[in-house]
């Protein structure tokens, strides 16, 4: 049996600690078993507590356990006295607030050091990139390489309700490893799961879990990890600087499992305050524009006045648009907004739904006014009824709702065509194909000849008008394809509607978090 003396706290965090293993390069093996060294660990500092011996190796809630066995122990006539067993349950209680205090510790210690140094062992930021787009494109010729424009929205999430609990949508392997070691340090796993088993290298059928071991991950699961700003923090700083250790997919998905280990039943709770946290949280569905050879790979933003006159050149160019009567040249592209994929960041709304039911005077009251978008979705999500504009809207409302809405998909049309459709050159054509025709020229031209002339040029432009229609079908098809692939950034801005595929996503958080 362990001593009164044993620290798994300390002992985890010397174990992980991050500085060290920086500086000296370990292989992947070792790191795995690392992880599995802190994991048995963090299992031994849950205090086994007597009298409940008999049920260490049943499936379910172990704090529902200890209530059924109290509630069993209260019914007893002449067993114990009523307050003996009020100071069992006291101590008992002491015990499990002492044991989750000391393990969040551990837990941000072990999450750390997954984000920091098992992410780069495994090379998860090496093999994803945001900058083709975190769906699937389609395959397209050489000159129709953005047609696809950002790639294939993806909605799926962990708590939509329709995905399993190990779902990882959109990640490769080494991203689906990552994850997996983070699920299980921080005991998002049960402890039946294969998940689990495959962790603890169980391969064998006779290296099973114990009825003691079984009991304590039991404990370390009923007793989560809160998601607070600092492990929030942890996540969101993963991802940032040159060269980030995770992906801004990776980020968004771990962070909707901590996410779902905060459900309605269970003991783990979001304690998030700080509104800035969450506009931080929508950083992680920027949009990054992919390098080109005339520009280098940059986040879609804003345009500043000191980005417009980098040099000389280009300030001049710039008085002289705004000194031109005329405005803006044809052929110049306009100013492009920051974007973002529109999958991540309705997910990351959903997220931010979440984080405003579990303090609706604080921070749920500060957001409210923030952002109309979350303020549309709490009113939907409340009222049962999911629709847009929102049904406690008068015709003022609604129609200033619907001229936003409007506005911002118009908006989006736009940059959609200037960044992704290649201008259409039907027009070139169409001047060299009319000037191929030779035109009979001199005093002997007969009527037969102009004759043929005109048909032959009838006949062209009949040709150029079909071609011209088909190609101008084929651009709003591909127009419309690609504008569902980018939005515009701006969560602070006018209400956005949800997506059809968000609906179930919304449905189901509001049902998790206990919303509705």
């Amino acid at each position: 049996a362990l001593g009164a003396l044993y620290d798994g706290n300390q002992l985890v965090v010397s174990l992980l600690e991050t500085k060290h293993h920086e500086e000296r390069r370990i292989a992947r093996s070792q790191a795995d078993a690392l992880a599995r060294v802190s994991f048995e660990c963090m299992v031994l500092m849950a205090p086994l507590l007597q009298n409940f011996g008999e049920n260490f190796g049943e499936k379910g809630s172990y704090r529902r356990r200890i209530s059924n066995k109290l509630r069993h122990s209260s019914s007893l006539v002449g067993a114990r006295s009523v307050s003996t067993i009020d100071q069992d349950q006291l101590e008992r209680e002491k015990k499990l607030d002492k044991f989750k205090i000391a393990s969040s510790s551990a837990r941000e210690a072990a999450l750390r050091w997954c984000l920091s140094v098992y992410a780069r062992i495994v090379g998860e930021s090496q093999r994803v990139s945001l900058e083709k787009g975190p769906g699937k494109r389609t395959k397209r010729r050489a000159d129709e390489n953005a047609l696809a424009g950002a790639g294939t929205p993806d909605y799926r999430s962990v708590l939509d309700g329709d995905s399993p609990n190990g779902r990882c949508a959109g990640l490769n392997a080494e991203s689906q490893s990552l994850l997996k070691v983070v699920r299980c340090l921080l005991f998002l796993s049960p402890p039946e799961s294969a998940e689990l088993s495959s962790f603890l290298n169980l391969t064998d059928s006779t290296n099973t879990i114990s009825d003691e071991q079984a009991a304590r991950i039991g404990i370390c699961c009923d007793y989560g990890i809160d998601v607070t700003e600092s492990v929030m923090k942890l996540v969101l700083d993963a991802c940032k600087g040159p060269s980030p250790a995770v992906t801004k997919l990776t980020a968004l998905t771990l962070m909707e499992h901590l996410f779902l280990s905060c459900t309605s039943g269970r003991s783990a709770s979001i304690a998030v305050k700080d509104a800035g946290i969450v506009w931080e949280l929508y950083d992680l569905a920027v949009y990054q524009r992919p390098a080109t050879r005339d520009s280098p790979t940059q986040s879609s933003s804003s345009t500043s006045d000191s980005d417009r006159s980098e040099d000389e050149g280009s300030g001049n160019r710039i008085r002289k648009r705004k000194a031109s009567p005329v405005g803006r040249d044809e052929g110049s592209p306009m100013p492009v907004p920051k974007l973002a994929y529109p999958g991540l960041w309705w997910r990351v709304t959903s997220l931010a739904l979440a984080i405003c039911g579990t303090d609706c005077e604080g921070i749920g009251a500060e957001l409210w006014k923030q952002s109309s978008t979350l303020r549309a979705i709490i009113k939907m999500v409340t009222s049962g009824r999911y629709r847009f504009p929102t049904v406690d809207c008068d015709a003022i409302s609604r129609e200033e709702m619907k001229r936003g809405e409007a506005d911002m998909r118009e908006k989006e049309s736009r940059i959609t065509e200037q960044l992704f459709l290649p201008k259409s050159s039907s027009k070139s054509k169409r001047r060299k194909k009319d000037e191929d025709i030779h035109e009979p020229r001199g005093s002997r031209v007969s009527a037969r000849q102009r004759a043929k002339r005109d048909r032959l040029i009838a006949l062209q432009r009949e040709k150029e008008a079909a071609l011209a229609l088909a190609e101008d079908q084929r651009r709003k098809k591909l127009l419309r394809t690609a504008q569902k692939s980018i939005m515009i950034w701006d969560p602070r801005g006018s209400a956005r509607k949800p997506p059809r595929d968000t609906v179930g996503l919304i449905l189901s958080v509001g049902e998790l978090f206990g919303l509705a």
